[in-house]
């Protein structure tokens, strides 16, 4: 009978490990899609050349740069974020919490694949990550420093166990707990980063296991764990917001049918649209603006100016300064191209006794007035940081955003308006 049990076990398995590459296969057929889509707008050719011109004037920082600069917290600032953010993409659906649940005793093999496939792409941006650090760290630390393939393995230990923190977080019934192992994985690995590229390898893995130790302990004993078994409600939310962040990119250069609509209340600026007059000519640019306003673009371009500011404010190149701005407000034009797909499929506005052509004006006018305030705001932030003429740099993007805005975007959005 136990022979039986174990053979039917095994049969049960092997069904849930087809059931992963099922999913893998259709996930990649997917995206490999819309990445078509991606490599066809040039965007590869744009980022290989801003490659090109980084390493330039990376290489001519490093000659000029003395080797008694504070390198560790350039490390932490690109190391950082790769190491403790991230999580297990497990490609779950919703109806998998009813007609997987028979088979959770035997979900692990399922787990397995999909964290194995997580920590291969994570482990590879960290590891690129550290390689675009390392000349940095290398010329600051000239013999002393430790060899490159020593500090991989520590980045590779520290990417791994964040990442099997973030599963077992899914197991924290409270919200607040699972906050706190987040916020205290982000202060381990800072403190594992510096110790590793500040002191070495030693002190850089005493404080990691001895980190581990605690956050093991707390886990194990704290009030915190309540879930057993599979978390499913938790993996799915996850994976759905993993999702919604890749489709919400690809929505830059492709139409996705697939992107869902996440709401975010946000009455604090989506008081804004008050001031728009009460007529029929306002309803596309009132509708577009609570869209913006409510949803994750307005985070998106919000990080990624942080983002550049924060690096901006780091580096001591004005060049690079400038080239950082200039990089993020490309990235913050291709993420807003997004807004004039928001409501494609919304069959509501098909009804309204409104010249559909106004939803144009409207979308370039929400996009152009987004883009000139992330424009001021990391002019602002260059003039802060003292980088002389280069503050200008900020003020050429804007103008030629707005150029592009006036012209390749608006005739863009009206061929998409037109072919709808």
């Amino acid at each position: 009978m136990n022979q039986e049990a174990a053979v039917h076990r095994e049969g049960t398995a092997g069904a849930v490990r087809q059931l992963w590459k099922r999913r893998f296969d259709h996930y990649r057929q997917e995206t490999s899609r819309y990445w078509a889509y991606v490599a066809r707008s040039q965007f590869f050719g744009f980022l290989f050349l801003i490659f090109i011109v980084s390493s330039y004037y990376y290489a001519k920082i490093l000659q000029q740069l003395p080797t008694s600069f504070p390198y560790i917290w350039i490390v932490l600032l690109v190391l950082v974020p790769a190491l403790a953010a991230g999580s297990v993409r497990t490609l779950l659906k919703n109806a998998d919490r009813v007609f997987l649940l028979p088979l959770e005793p035997v979900m692990n093999v399922f787990f397995r694949s999909a964290f194995r496939y997580s920590l291969g792409i994570q482990a590879a941006r960290s590891i690129i990550l550290m390689l675009i650090a390392w000349p940095l760290y290398k010329h600051c630390t000239g013999t002393e420093g430790q060899p490159l393939w020593l500090m991989a393995i520590f980045v590779l230990l520290i990417k791994t166990a964040n990442l099997l923190g973030s599963w077992q977080e899914g197991r924290f019934s409270s919200p607040g707990w699972r906050l706190i192992s987040v916020g205290y994985r982000w202060v381990l690995s800072a403190a594992v980063v510096f110790a590793l590229f500040g002191t070495g390898p030693l002190p850089g893995g005493f404080v990691l296991l001895a980190g581990l130790v605690v956050w093991a302990v707390v886990y194990k004993l704290g009030p915190g764990q309540r879930t057993m078994g599979v978390a499913w409600d938790y993996l799915i939310d996850n994976d759905r917001k993993q999702q919604y962040r890749l489709y919400l990119f690809f929505s830059g250069f492709a139409d996705v049918p697939q992107l869902p609509v996440r709401v975010k209340q946000r009455r604090w600026l989506a008081g804004i649209t008050d001031r728009y007059s009460f007529r029929s000519s306002s309803l596309y640019l009132y509708l577009f603006t609570k869209t913006f306003v409510r949803s994750e673009l307005l985070g998106i371009v919000v990080r990624i100016t942080l983002v550049a500011g924060l690096a901006a404010a780091a580096v001591q190149s004005a060049p690079v300064a400038a080239a950082v701005c200039l990089v993020a407000m490309f990235i913050s034009l291709v993420q807003l191209t997004s807004l004039e797909q928001s409501h494609r499929y919304t069959f509501w506005l098909q009804t309204y006794p409104v010249d559909p052509r106004r939803k144009v004006a409207a979308v370039v006018r929400i996009i152009s007035g987004a883009f000139t305030l992330q424009g001021i705001v990391l002019t602002l932030l260059m003039l802060l940081s003292g980088t002389g003429v280069y503050a200008a740099a900020p003020l050429a993007g804007l103008a030629l955003g707005l150029a592009l805005c006036a012209t390749v975007m608006k005739r863009k959005f009206t061929a998409s308006f037109e072919a709808e």
